[in-house]
């Protein structure tokens, strides 16, 4: 998964409010503040593995965009 090369339908952007915002495949809308980039893959058998990054589309100094990312794992039967 790379957040800044989105796949279509595993990528939506939200508004400064956490509204989803309309877009068409990865192109992104104008007015964007967050984008979620996830993946889903099967590390073993039996387990899903889901990782979601969330990025901001300005930072305070202008440099590097604040992003944070979380992973989960789903042990059971799908």
């Amino acid at each position: 998964m790379n957040p800044d090369a989105p796949v279509a339908l595993y990528v939506d952007w939200l508004d400064e409010k956490g509204n989803l915002l309309a877009s068409s495949g990865v192109a992104a809308p104008t007015d964007w503040f967050y984008q979620r980039v996830w993946e889903i893959t099967n590390p073993s058998s039996g387990i899903k593995q889901i990782t979601v990054t969330s990025t901001v589309r300005n930072s305070v100094a202008r440099s590097i965009l604040p992003r944070s990312t979380v992973v989960a794992l789903k042990a059971a039967q799908f």
